[in-house]
């Protein structure tokens, strides 16, 4: 299990992850989020990677770094612009310790015509076509959402995390956080079909998936203001026992198809810790089918409209594995 960090300097993220080592849950990684400009991302790692040696057993956490690097946070006129601000910086992130890089267009979540020409794919895309060769030791990542609640926008997300993998510079798929369990689990067979099946230059892509820790002030926080393109149904947001029984799912999926969680709750005190403690403690081992057949159908708090039924989830599974048959001839 991952943990996002909550810091605003790097001795606050350092203060965390030194309660974090010693808690009872393993803990495989720290993710450092670029949530504004000219933050201190690779500071923080620099910091943490001094303050913790992984040669020390007790700190091989801290030795799997996952910095993050948004486009909106980093803004550049052009395409080719912003590859090569991208370039630097995973140069930098090298240089500073960090094992991973997950690459976030930023800002809006809606899809469709207001994608941006300078987003995650068409920087990828100059990356491939300059030839760039990732720097020795770093993996980039990218992010997918299953979660969109209109089939146009749900089979447009799975078009955008094809034609990321297609550029050959991704090792893992960041999966958003969410509540319609029937979605996430459509989302997940149709990317193992495509590893299995159709293009198996995936089989060494990982998936990492997101999930929070519930607890009354996360659901208070969501319904002052929900995050542009998080989708959480009304089951999820009316009780803390009703996200804990969405969350229990989830992590059941997450075992069952080998997703890696990432806790993209705040962990910043004891009693956080002792939440953390407990969701990890009752994770199932695997989904409930009852339970996964109703959270799948609950409405998006996020939109007016209904989750995808299964026949329109299908389609767009049936669209992404006919893209992938028509380009699986593709190769290095």
């Amino acid at each position: 299990m991952r943990i996002e960090l909550f810091f605003k300097t790097p001795s606050q993220a350092l203060a965390t992850i030194g309660m974090l080592v010693r808690a009872p849950v393993e803990i495989s990684g720290f993710n450092l989020p670029n949530k504004v400009m000219n933050d201190c991302t690779l500071q923080t790692a620099r910091a943490i990677k001094e303050a913790f040696p992984s040669s020390q057993s007790v700190n091989r956490s801290t030795s799997d770094l996952c910095v993050h690097y948004s486009l909106k946070n980093n803004p550049e006129k052009t395409i080719e612009s912003a590859a090569g601000r991208l370039k630097n910086f995973l140069s930098d992130a090298q240089r500073a310790g960090a094992s991973k890089v997950l690459l976030v267009s930023g800002g809006n979540g809606g899809g469709g015509k207001m994608r941006k020409k300078v987003n995650t794919v068409t920087c990828l895309q100059q990356l491939q076509q300059e030839g760039f060769k990732m720097p020795s030791g770093l993996e980039l990542g990218v992010a997918f959402n299953p979660f969109y609640p209109t089939p146009e926008h749900a089979q447009e997300e799975f078009q955008r995390l094809q034609e990321k993998l297609d550029t050959r510079l991704v090792s893992h798929v960041w999966i958003n956080a969410g509540s319609d369990v029937r979605a996430l689990e459509a989302a997940l067979v149709a990317f193992n079909d495509l590893r299995d099946n159709h293009l198996p230059y995936l089989k060494d892509v990982r998936l990492i998936g997101s999930l929070f820790i519930p607890s009354k002030a996360l659901l208070n926080k969501f319904r002052f203001r929900m995050w542009s393109g998080l989708f959480l149904s009304e089951r999820y947001m009316e009780s803390v026992e009703g996200a804990m029984e969405v969350t229990s799912a989830i992590q059941a999926l997450y075992a069952r198809f080998g997703v890696e969680p990432l806790v993209e709750s705040a962990i910043r005190t004891e009693t956080e810790i002792a939440q953390l403690v407990q969701v990890v403690s009752a994770a199932p081992c695997s989904p409930p089918e009852s339970l996964s057949a109703s959270l799948g159908q609950e409405k998006s708090l996020s939109t007016q409209e209904d989750s995808l039924s299964p026949k329109k989830r299908t389609h767009v599974e049936s669209a992404v594995v006919d893209r992938a048959r028509r380009n699986r001839l593709q190769s290095y």
